[in-house]
């Protein structure tokens, strides 16, 4: 009722002496794959039985962009239930070897914006293969300015335009970032001032070149 775990066994058919009450019980094979949660009474003197499924089965996840563009570098891809991180990899494609169950997947960018896809299911002892597309542009923003060569890189951030919220930074030019639709602002700082800056605005599965002069 509590929701704490009060008791667990390493053993096949494992044995439980617990007070009268209700209780739910679940078998775990590994760190992530743990079965579905089952309600159980019970009594006092009586011996009551449960068998659990702890079979798992295969999903696999295809990223990619917009418009069947390729999301590259790989992104992180975390799965989730009930709002919790099971598992993740950043391999492509994705795949995850779990229990049966109800999923969501996680999108993790370069900029570290998330997309979130729900409702995956996956069924003991089948392959599930399903692809995510993810709203993201590539943005590229060059820098031009005299003091700035080959040896000296700006430092480049990007912003929310709304309220100048940080999203993401690079010290290069071209500096390349993944980001989810919405309005930005592309900024180069010195010494932790803003030197230069350059509004832009980015559509689900754009390719898009900002050039930002410091004068």
């Amino acid at each position: 009722q509590s929701g704490r775990t009060i008791a667990q066994l390493g053993d096949n058919p494992s044995v439980f002496e617990l007070p009268p009450g209700e209780y739910q019980v679940s078998a775990r094979l590994g760190p992530y794959s743990e079965s579905a949660r089952v309600n159980l009474r019970v009594a006092a003197g009586q011996t009551t039985g449960q068998t659990l499924n702890i079979a798992t089965g295969v999903l696999t996840v295809s990223v990619a962009r917009s418009r069947g563009k390729t999301l590259s570098p790989v992104a992180a891809v975390d799965l989730m239930r009930d709002d919790k991180v099971v598992a993740s990899t950043r391999s492509a494609p994705a795949r995850f070897e779990i229990s049966a169950g109800t999923y969501d997947v996680r999108i993790t960018l370069t900029s570290r914006q998330q997309h979130l896809a729900r409702g995956y299911t996956v069924e003991a002892a089948r392959t599930v293969q399903r692809a995510v597309e993810v709203p993201a542009a590539v943005v590229q923003v060059s820098v031009t300015g005299k003091r700035y060569s080959a040896s000296v890189r700006p430092f480049v951030e990007v912003v929310e335009a709304r309220d100048y919220r940080f999203v993401a930074s690079y010290p290069n030019s071209p500096a390349t970032f993944q980001l989810l639709p919405g309005d930005y602002v592309a900024r180069v700082r010195e010494r932790g001032r803003v030197a230069a800056s350059k509004a832009f605005r980015v559509a689900a599965g754009d390719d898009l070149s900002v050039a930002v002069s410091v004068p």
